[in-house]
């Protein structure tokens, strides 16, 4: 929940994409992308139901971040954070608690590499325990 507040408040700032290296991410994918379709695939794999149905039934991980981007239609994160509420809600499971942070971007923002090392270490320094964290936001200002 802080971390989503300092989010919201601006304190969590991710730098403007670096369109070539956008670009480059992308057609980096291609090759393979156009293997996959040659071959016959045409959605995720696994499917997105079929991952919101694992959390559902087995996820287990005490604390998540949840990150998503404000131009983002492929974005599924609602829907799995329906997942974790729907199972933090079965009594048998242990507590599940979650943040969950919006950032400015699309959905190819992290495949530029100085936003990976700028604004994602600032995120993973805040949300990570007090004795790790002066260790990772060295690494976030040395970025």
């Amino acid at each position: 929940a802080a971390l989503a507040a300092a989010a919201a408040a601006g304190d969590i700032r991710s730098p403007p994409p670096n369109l070539f290296t956008l670009a480059v991410g992308l057609l980096k994918q291609v090759p393979r992308v156009l293997a996959e379709l040659a071959c016959g695939v045409r959605d995720f794999s696994p499917e997105p139901a079929t991952v919101l149905d694992a959390v559902r039934d087995h996820y287990a991980v005490p604390h998540s971040l949840l990150i998503s981007f404000e131009v983002d239609p492929l974005d599924g994160t609602d829907a799995f954070e329906g997942a974790l509420r729907a199972r933090h809600r079965r009594s048998s499971c242990p507590p599940i608690d979650f943040d969950h942070v919006q950032l400015r971007g699309v959905h190819t923002t992290p495949l530029d590499t100085e936003w990976v090392d700028a604004a994602l270490l600032r995120l993973v320094a805040r949300a990570a325990p007090a004795p790790v964290r002066p260790i990772i936001s060295g690494a976030a200002t040395r970025a």
